[in-house]
Parts: C-alpha cells; structure tokens; sequence
C-alpha cells in the first residue's frame, strides 16, 4: 500500500468540519476507514467516498425560496387560532373552592 493514509484532523480539515465529527461519523460505521490498534486511517478513496455521503441534493429554485415550516399544535396547524394559557393548578383548587 503506497498511498498516503490521512487521520481523522486531516480529513477534517480536507472537509471543513471539526476532527470530532469525523471521528464520530468512523466510530458509528458512517464513514468508511483502516482501522490500525486503537487508530483510524482513511485513504484518498474513503475521503471521496465520504464526500459522497456527505453530498446534498440540488433543491428546486433558489435557497430562498424554499418553504417555511409551519408550526403544529395538537389538533394540526396553529393558523387562525388564538393560543390561550391555562390556569394555573394552584389557582384552580383556590377558585374551585370558594365556589
């Protein structure tokens, strides 16, 4: 084997995220990688298939276009309806009380 064998500061670094990341994507079985003793090593062709993973399809139109999540309450979305707090339990057996 005469490639160069990269650890997990260098890939992060190649990908631009942070070395834990990396190796908590190897330790899970994510990424693919050499394992050495308690060391990983990825070679050039684990970094490309990790950027293969990593890939994001194109979204349709532009990023801001893309549609706002619409808040759901228990009984669907919260559109028209008027949120409205409930009384406290300590108020509640005050008032049931004096009833």
């Amino acid at each position: 084997m005469d490639e160069e064998l990269l650890d997990d500061a260098q890939v992060a670094q190649m990908l631009g995220a942070s070395q834990r990341w990396v190796a908590d994507q190897a330790r899970q079985g994510v990424f693919p990688h050499y394992r050495f003793g308690r060391s990983r090593r990825y070679g050039r062709e684990h970094v490309e298939v990790i950027k293969r993973l990593s890939e994001q399809p194109a979204l349709a139109g532009s990023a801001t276009s893309r549609p706002r999540p619409r808040p759901v309450g228990r009984g669907g979305p919260v559109e028209g309806r008027r949120l409205v707090a409930k009384t406290p339990r300590r108020l509640q057996q005050v008032r049931g009380g004096e009833q």
